[in-house]
């Protein structure tokens, strides 16, 4: 009989059940040598197996309110205290032992995260739905199985032990228990991920941190670990967006609105120009496509300051894309949407309608295959309220005419940038909401 799993993922599981569940040597062995050999009970109609399902030990737990409701059809998260955290980490190892002792195949249900399985609410935040996907400890997905238990057991020890652990450090966690010449960060950040959707929590919650990415300048004064800052005496320098945002206390701010910028050169060169000082706002960066961090410190300064959020991406699919991100969420992060959308953002450019009469030609780039195809499925997105008829029409012009065009290709002639691009389209234009 072929195995379920090989033999190198059913030792790490052997381990993992040593270090962790209350298990018997002799069982795990008998247990162990059955998956090796593949007479392990896999998950079909009439097994046990199918039939059991992970729930959640405390689901009336109290609960801090989230900024946003989810909706009713939704799946929800909370923001748990470590104490419950804990709680859940344990009950998802003692599930998987369980199975291991019923003698059969581990598997967890996972919330589907493909755009099938989103729900959208009236302002257009994305939340998902309740379809789920199978992972099980066998050929295809025994390694994605394995990195989510031991991102189990490494959130257990930062929340034991009262410390975080950054995301790279998991991954080299990961090699040193699992090495794949194969494996990415990538497929560590979803292990992290899945974990979190599985206990219905946030993934800072796990007690794991983001590099540090993204930064804010001008007109505010924040109190961080003691420290009274006033960004705008800072100057160009900055602040680096904090990985814990709760930990910074917004004090004041006489900013009339907030300026989020894509590129990183685009708002150096801005905070160069001390732009706060005319336009009396503050910048933020989010150095491409935002953290969790990043979004979540945005939606904190529009909230909790009361002025919206203007922002300034490129007029491509990607750019669209991280300002919808912003806004509205992204079907990954979902499960945190409450959290991290911000609904009063407006778009500023570079819109593709601005492309002709802002850009010079030798600066506009082709579209290739793959910049089509995003393009399109943004146009085919099924919620109307996640993409509104104006963002579409933007997107139809992309698609129309074939190119491209960065932010960069306005700001060549810095001066004209921030003395009449960025007026004019704040002060003079009709602003495209997202």
């Amino acid at each position: 009989m072929a195995r379920f799993a090989s033999r190198d993922i059913v030792e790490l599981l052997d381990a993992f059940l040593r270090r962790n569940a209350a298990l018997s040597e002799d069982d795990i062995q008998v247990r162990m040598s059955n998956l090796a050999e593949g007479r392990a009970q896999t998950p079909n109609s009439s097994s046990e197996a199918f039939r059991r399902a992970f729930v959640l030990p405390d689901a009336d737990v109290t609960r801090g309110p989230a900024p946003l409701a989810f909706p009713e059809d939704a799946l929800a998260a909370a923001d748990l205290p470590p104490r419950d955290v804990r709680k859940r980490l344990a009950h998802l190892t003692d599930y998987v032992a369980a199975q291991v002792e019923a003698g059969e195949l581990p598997c967890i249900d996972l919330p589907d995260l493909h755009r099938a399985n989103g729900i959208y609410d009236a302002r257009g935040n994305v939340f998902l739905g309740h379809n789920i996907r199978p992972l099980a400890l066998d050929r295809q997905g025994g390694k994605a199985f394995m990195r989510v238990l031991l991102t189990l057991e490494m959130a257990s020890d930062n929340l034991r032990n009262g410390v975080c652990t950054t995301k790279r450090g998991l991954y080299y966690y990961h090699q040193a228990r699992l090495p794949d010449d194969v494996a990415s960060q990538l497929d560590t950040d979803r292990a992290l991920a899945a974990l979190a959707n599985v206990l219905r929590v946030r993934r800072k919650a796990l007690g794991f941190v983001e590099a540090r990415r993204g930064s804010v300048y001008g007109r505010l004064v924040i109190r961080d670990g003691g420290e009274v800052v006033d960004l705008a005496q800072v100057g160009p320098a900055g602040r680096s967006i904090p990985r814990f945002t709760d930990n910074v206390e917004i004090v004041s701010s006489d900013a009339e609105f907030i300026l989020i910028v894509e590129k990183e050169s685009i708002a150096f060169r801005l905070a160069q120009a001390r732009w706060w000082d005319a336009a009396r706002c503050i910048i933020v960066c989010g150095s491409g496509f935002p953290s969790l961090s990043t979004r979540e410190y945005v939606r904190r300064l529009v909230d909790t300051l009361g002025i919206p959020a203007l922002i300034c991406v490129d007029a491509d699919p990607g750019g669209i894309q991280v300002a919808l991100t912003y806004a509205h969420g992204s079907i990954s992060t979902a499960l945190e949407t409450p959290w991290l959308a911000c609904n009063n953002i407006w778009w500023v450019g570079l819109c593709p309608s601005d492309i002709d009469r802002h850009c010079q030609s030798d600066h506009l780039i082709a579209f290739n295959e793959t910049d089509f195809e995003a393009a399109r499925g943004l146009l085919q997105h099924p919620s109307d309220t996640y993409i509104n008829n104006r963002v579409r029409e933007e997107l139809a012009i992309l698609v129309d005419r074939g190119f491209k065009a960065e932010l960069e290709a306005v700001s060549v002639d810095m001066s004209r940038f921030v003395d009449e691009y960025l007026p004019r389209k704040i002060f003079d234009c009709e602003l495209v909401k997202l």
